[in-house]
């Protein structure tokens, strides 16, 4: 289909011929599938050429303005990109902030001593946003797998409270990554971050909501197939909940962090009384290391 100097009929035959070194059987089905794909007619949108639905590409084409921008957004999406880990600076102080682990991660001795966890390039850039300090009471709102919620309690040194929420099923992969990297400062909290309730209010609130990940479709390349343009819509209503909630809980002068894995404006916007943005960056999925790129606000009550 894409080669312009060969007809179809003998880029069919050389694939059948191929077909041939395997099995007769299969030959004969390699020979029908392409001579009945041969005869489609196949429009010759960007759509179809990049793996992405029309909607979602007529979208991106009207938000992101510059034509590269957008092209290499899309490219970015098919990448096949590295595992990367954090290193938990608790049990390995000196060396790099970040590594790719080769083979089986889930394998490696020195995953299962806690000296790293996988996560995302740009996932780990959002902990450091909330400045957690060693003596404070933090909130991590939507808190499973745990990469954040890990980070949040390095980066205190294995001190103060990290408190982590989220929904009964989800929780377990909190608590079992608290416990592989050794830290005892999280204490997890079965609920709903929307409607869930403390007496003492926190010193600093994450709340990196559930979005229609259209930043990690490299990571999870199902999504765009599941994804419709209405789903965006419902979970605006679910994020601004979460947010209404974290100001509830925040002290006055605290700080909070908002993230998400979704390249939508829509999502991505900070319009909840009470909070004053201070910082936001949204950076988009095209560099090597990382497919999941985040939007991400901080905001202080």
């Amino acid at each position: 289909r894409h080669l312009d100097r060969i007809p179809r009929h003998a880029a069919v035959n050389e694939a059948v011929e191929l077909a041939k070194g395997v099995s007769r059987k299969s030959a004969g089905f390699v020979n029908a599938v392409l001579r009945k794909a041969a005869d489609l007619e196949l429009p010759n949108t960007v759509g179809i050429r990049t793996s992405h639905p029309d909607w979602l590409v007529e979208r991106w084409r009207a938000a992101f303005h510059r034509g590269r921008d957008f092209k290499a957004v899309l490219e970015a999406d098919n990448a096949i990109l590295p595992v990367t880990a954090r290193i938990n600076r608790l049990k390995v102080p000196k060396g790099p902030e970040m590594i790719e682990p080769e083979g089986d991660p889930a394998g490696d001795e020195r995953f299962l001593k806690g000296e790293f966890t996988i996560q995302d390039a740009t996932s780990m850039k959002v902990a450091p946003w909330l400045a957690p300090k060693s003596n404070e009471r933090v909130l991590d709102l939507c808190a499973a797998p745990g990469g954040k919620t890990t980070h949040l309690a390095e980066l205190m040194g294995g001190k103060g409270l990290v408190v982590a929420v989220d929904l009964p099923s989800r929780l377990p992969l909190v608590a079992e990554a608290a416990r592989r990297l050794g830290l005892a400062n999280i204490e997890c909290v079965a609920g709903d971050g929307a409607t869930i309730t403390f007496r003492k209010p926190f010193d600093a609130v994450l709340v990196d909501a559930p979005c229609s990940n259209t930043g990690v479709l490299a990571r999870r390349p199902d999504v765009r197939w599941r994804l419709r343009e209405a789903d965006i819509a419902g979970a605006v209503v679910i994020q601004r909940r979460l947010l209404e909630n974290a100001v509830r809980l925040l002290r006055p002068g605290g700080r909070l962090v908002y993230s998400t894995c979704s390249l939508e404006p829509e999502e991505n916007r900070i319009d909840v009384p009470g909070l004053k943005l201070v910082r936001e960056e949204l950076t988009l999925p095209t560099d090597k290391h990382s497919g999941g790129y985040q939007a991400a606000a901080i905001s202080e009550r």
